[in-house]
């Protein structure tokens, strides 16, 4: 049996031999294609039974085992944090932020969006009406979860 993670190639080495010396011809069912090989994708976690037969062109041998492929979580990317880098405002305006993400594996996503380290949203927007204490330079991060990676986003405002 043979366990491989979602991505890596599934190389197959058959070692047989005939008695007679007589030429072999070996065939792999499905998923494994006619060289022995098959390159994995990040949709097939799963068990997979694969036969590989010999033949002599007159007797077939046949051996049966299973293939477990592993599912690998990819992590979150964050396409945008907005506002834009540097952007300017002023006292007492009302700045959207808005975190846009994807997972490449389609999990739920868990968002946070701090200012100047405190937590603001845990959602991935938030709504900053800035007071007159708020005037200078601040750090908005956007960071997105899946459960098990996580990505994140800066900017400064």
């Amino acid at each position: 049996d043979i366990t491989v993670n979602e991505s890596d190639l599934v190389a197959i080495t058959v070692n047989a031999s005939d008695l007679d010396s007589d030429s072999l011809t070996f065939f792999y069912s499905s998923p494994i294609n006619s060289s022995g090989m098959w390159q994995t994708d990040y949709n097939f976690a799963g068990s997979y039974r694969v036969n590989v037969t010999v033949s002599d062109g007159q007797y077939n041998a046949t051996e049966t085992f299973n293939i477990t492929v592993l599912d690998v979580n990819r992590a979150p990317v964050i396409s945008s944090l907005m506002p834009a880098n540097n952007s300017v405002f002023n006292e007492t305006d009302v700045i959207n932020i808005i975190a846009s993400a994807s997972d490449p594996d389609n999990d739920t996503m868990i968002y946070s969006i701090k200012i100047d380290g405190k937590e603001a949203s845990t959602n991935n927007s938030y709504q900053w009406i800035t007071g007159y204490e708020d005037a200078g330079l601040h750090t908005i991060r956007a960071t997105v979860s899946d459960g098990k990676s996580t990505a994140s986003k800066e900017h400064a405002l």
